[in-house]
């Protein structure tokens, strides 16, 4: 169209550019906490540790993306060549008739609040980088 305005949309490029700076972010977060956990967890055989995970995933329906932390089940750790100590887990954490819980996943995770809002942080500017967007005032047609 020549002498005209050409909209161009960028919404799906932008959509995913978002999507991956928040799991970028949320990555970083989940380093924090699985290194913070795996610091918290009692140790007697060290198994417990070896499992401790976290993923980072995008619900296909809302879009939504989320950090877990947890461990490993008896099956994923057989495959990974770890011994299956996920499965007692809840033991540690909320402790049994013989023992106190000794929780290595709410409370290292509370505790770091504030580094993991830093990591996130450090994201926020690709987010909000108002460099990126053109001068669209510049040429308006009627």
């Amino acid at each position: 169209m020549p002498g005209g305005v050409v909209f161009k949309d960028n919404k799906d490029s932008a959509k995913n550019g978002m999507l991956e700076q928040e799991k970028k972010a949320l990555r970083k977060s989940a380093k924090i906490l699985r290194e913070a956990a795996k610091a918290a967890v009692p140790v007697r055989t060290g198994d417990l540790r070896k499992v401790i995970a976290t993923w980072v995933r995008v619900n296909k329906k809302t879009g939504e993306v989320k950090l877990e932390l947890g461990v490993y089940g008896a099956k994923k750790a057989k495959a990974k060549g770890l011994a299956p100590a996920g499965t007692r887990a809840h033991l540690v954490e909320f402790g049994s008739i013989h023992n106190k819980p000794k929780s290595f996943i709410k409370a290292p995770t509370l505790a770091n609040v504030e580094a993991i809002r830093r990591a996130q942080a450090e994201f926020l500017p690709d987010l909000i980088n108002l460099d990126s967007f053109e001068n669209v005032d510049e040429e308006v047609e009627e």
